[in-house]
């Protein structure tokens, strides 16, 4: 399971804790029920740590809270392994139409049939269960599709930009290659080279493939170092790490960006990169960059 699941995944815990409400004002009302919003949902197994949604609907006018127990019943999905789920236990409170029942699915590199689990209305106290109680949720694998999605992204790119501190148009030869069939990392690693034009400047990303969209998208971690001892006299070897910008400096956590639908282009939006040069073997930042680039693209060449 990756980093961003992980931290994903405790930022759902603390969002569904501080919705928690008082348990103890219940609803009195009557013709109070509650029901599941849908009795289906496809979501792809990787998605970079997205939290999902099933809602927990009222109908009626409830005047204390609702609480619901929802179970969740296995089928080729297996809880903790292929998902995870913040809580089972939700409150709705009297002024709420509904709250969400979440889950996250952990992904994995491994070609596999598409795997489901049931999430079910087990318990409801202060209403009565309505017409809609159980939803069937299918993981879609997605890397059966990287099999063959994996070796056309690979190969030249023209990288274009704009200089953020002058202005002028930055236009580069970028090659993203990939690990033979059979290595770790197959068919998701992939090194971007050719950074201001050196074969030995560049970053490691992670490739996938959405099923329910049909798109490619590319996920990179800020931080990591993109070039080693080199001397831009500075008075000793420096290192550079790829940072982002969000009116600071952005050297840590993920950022995903899509492929276009024909696999030709990415379009990195309002992000920007920054080249942060840094003592070698340090996180002391020299105070220094490399390049600061926004309006960035990267067009297949070949």
């Amino acid at each position: 399971m990756k980093f961003s699941k992980i931290f994903a995944i405790g930022l759902a815990a603390l969002t569904m804790t501080a919705c928690s409400d008082d348990d103890n004002n219940m609803n009195s009302a009557q013709d109070v029920t509650v029901s599941l919003g849908v009795t289906t949902l496809e979501v792809d197994e990787d998605d970079n740590g997205s939290i999902y949604n099933i809602p927990v609907v009222v109908d009626g006018k409830a005047n204390g809270n609702v609480k619901v127990t929802l179970e969740v019943t296995e089928q080729t999905a297996i809880e903790d392994v292929h998902f995870y789920v913040t809580s089972k236990t939700l409150t709705i409170g009297d002024t709420d139409k509904y709250v969400n029942f979440e889950f996250h699915p952990t992904g994995d590199d491994q070609v596999n049939e598409d795997r489901t689990f049931t999430v079910s209305i087990a318990n409801v106290e202060g209403a009565q269960a309505g017409a809609n109680t159980t939803c069937e949720v299918k993981l879609l694998d997605d890397d059966v599709y990287m099999l063959d999605v994996y070796p056309q992204l690979l190969g030249q790119y023209t990288f274009s930009a704009t200089n953020q501190s002058s202005g002028a148009a930055v236009q580069q030869v970028w090659t993203m290659s990939g690990v033979e069939e059979g290595d770790a990392g197959y068919p998701h690693t992939a090194y971007i080279t050719g950074i201001q034009g050196y074969a030995w400047s560049g970053f490691e990303a992670y490739l996938g493939y959405s099923p329910k969209a049909k798109r490619a998208w590319m996920r990179f971690e800020y931080g990591q170092t993109i070039a080693e001892e080199v001397d831009f006299g500075l008075g000793g070897m420096m290192d550079v790490k790829l940072c982002g910008y969000d009116g600071g400096v952005v050297n840590s956590g993920s950022e995903t960006v899509n492929f276009s639908a024909d696999l030709s282009t990415i379009n990195f939006g309002a992000s920007q990169f920054i080249g942060y040069i840094y003592l070698t073997g340090t996180d002391t930042p020299s105070g220094y960059l490399w390049f600061r680039w926004g309006g960035m693209t990267m067009t297949k060449a070949n």
